[in-house]
């Protein structure tokens, strides 16, 4: 028994200190993580530097006998933490990134996470109810084995540590070069740029690209297809939600009163899964006509909305104007945005953000800047010759591998006579040379320090913005290969 007692503990420590580890080379990963989970702005970061400190003390506490039980009951109370925290957004139909063990290894919450943390649970749980004195055999005879079993821990822990970090540096080496040079090339502008929005949860379609094409069924009968959104020339509200959400429930209500406050001005659409009368059970009311069922996931997957409730507010020409605002209070900042701005939506350039991205300046509805340059042969080129049909302006950053991938899938699409190949421009700091080796058929514009492309509301690389025939740029700047093609209701090309 006391052989399986140190078992346990050494496994119990192996799992806090790789953990603890993980985080730590992750605190900006963790602190995302704590926001996903509820944690309020001005307490997540104190958490995610304070939660790795306490796995380590729990790591090495349940290293020795003396304060095992200790480090036990820690890692219990942690542990319940844990489980009650997943629990809970699993019931709201969420599903955050648990960032359980930082770099190392991070996934949404489901049930396999929670059974890892019972079990675990129940290790420490067992240590707790043995005592202060049935913590199993020590390591050390004396003061003196103690204290080298000590460093011997720590200098592991530490050596672990740097070869996490220089693999995790290794990995994001052409992202945090890309960070790097946003930052420079806006010069404290803007606020700036984390490329792991393109995929966050809490980000979408770009503002400014084309509502897929779906069709769902009513439940009152017939369906509804995405294109027939705009036939009313309003803009539209989605809102997604589930039978088996408790949060969606609770805000019907709110949804129903915010119907009779706009009126006629927008289109209230509720979007749900599963069939009629679960979701009748729960979203019975005066939108019944307006409730549509997806057969799974088709919509929401297509709008990028991962989480249940979510809201996106659609323009009257069938573009994206909003960020995905997930969750109630997020989905409450988005109406009182769209009851200040609903007199300006007329001209159908609308840009409603909400939460992390409300600080980036919107360019959307404002005319590209007037300019006449050389091209990378020499050629002249004006804001005039963006006009006349929808053109995008896509920006390239020297040293930035996706940038590079990105060129070869313009070169591509052009060898594959892509209708719309004819009509990108490239903006590049990327040196001449470089630039003419990549074989672009595009008209190429050599732009150091992107003095053009910040004027278009660049913000990140590789990235794009849509121009409309009157030459107004109708999208914020998508980042990313995904979103850049999103932009034109495209797939195609992989950004890391």
């Amino acid at each position: 028994m006391e052989v399986f007692v140190l078992i346990i503990r050494f496994l119990l420590s192996g799992v806090f200190a790789v953990a603890a580890v993980g985080k730590l080379a992750d605190l900006k990963g963790a602190e995302k993580a704590a926001r996903g989970f509820g944690v309020p702005g001005w307490l997540a970061r104190p958490l995610a530097y304070g939660l790795p400190i306490a796995e380590i003390a729990v790591a090495l506490m349940l290293l020795f006998p003396e304060v095992s039980f200790f480090g036990a009951g820690a890692a219990s109370l942690l542990l319940i933490s844990f489980v009650t925290g997943m629990a809970y957004q699993m019931a709201k139909g969420n599903a955050p990134d648990c960032h359980c063990f930082g770099q190392l290894h991070s996934e949404p919450i489901g049930a396999a996470a929670i059974i890892r943390n019972v079990l675990l649970l129940l290790a420490a749980a067992f240590l707790v109810v043995r005592g202060i004195d049935g913590q199993g055999v020590a390591l050390a005879n004396d003061l003196r084995e103690t204290i080298m079993i000590l460093g011997i821990a720590v200098s592991m822990m530490a050596a672990f540590a740097a070869i996490l970090v220089a693999v995790a540096a290794r990995a994001g080496q052409q992202k945090l070069v890309r960070r790097i040079e946003m930052l420079e090339i806006l010069s404290g502008e803007d606020v700036s740029i984390d490329h792991d929005e393109a995929v966050d949860p809490n980000n979408g379609l770009p503002i400014g690209a084309p509502l897929p094409e779906f069709e769902l069924a009513k439940v009152g009968g017939g369906s509804l297809a995405s294109r027939s959104l705009t036939d009313s020339g309003r803009p539209s509200l989605l809102f997604f939600v589930g039978p088996d959400c408790k949060p969606c429930a609770s805000l019907y209500p709110e949804i129903e009163k915010w119907s009779e406050e706009f009126g006629s001005g927008i289109d209230l659409w509720i979007v749900s899964r599963g069939d009629a009368e679960s979701n009748l059970a729960k979203f019975n009311g005066s939108l019944t006509d307006r409730l549509l069922l997806q057969s799974e996931r088709e919509a929401a997957d297509l709008l990028r909305a991962r989480w249940t409730p979510t809201a996106i507010l659609v323009g009257p020409t069938g573009r994206i104007a909003s960020n995905p605002a997930v969750g109630d209070n997020l989905i409450r900042e988005l109406m009182d945005k769209i009851r200040i701005r609903i007199d300006k939506f007329a001209d159908g350039f609308i840009d409603v953000r909400v939460g992390s991205a409300s600080g980036r300046k919107s360019f959307v509805g404002k005319l590209i800047p007037e300019f006449s340059v050389e091209d990378i042969h020499g050629d002249r080129v004006t804001d005039a010759d963006l006009k006349g049909r929808e053109a995008l302006a896509i920006f390239l950053a020297k040293n930035c591998g996706h940038c590079t991938r990105m060129a070869e899938e313009i070169v591509r699409r052009e060898e594959e006579g892509h209708p719309n190949a004819r009509d990108l421009f490239v903006f590049s700091d990327t040196d001449l040379e470089t630039l003419k080796s990549y074989g672009l058929s595009a008209r190429v514009i050599y732009d150091p320090g992107f003095e053009l492309g910040k004027s278009f509301g660049m913000y990140g690389s590789p990235s794009a913005v849509l121009i409309n025939e009157d030459g107004r740029i109708v999208s914020e700047s998508a980042i990313g290969q995904p979103n850049i093609w999103a932009l034109r209701a495209e797939t195609g090309g992989i950004d890391g």
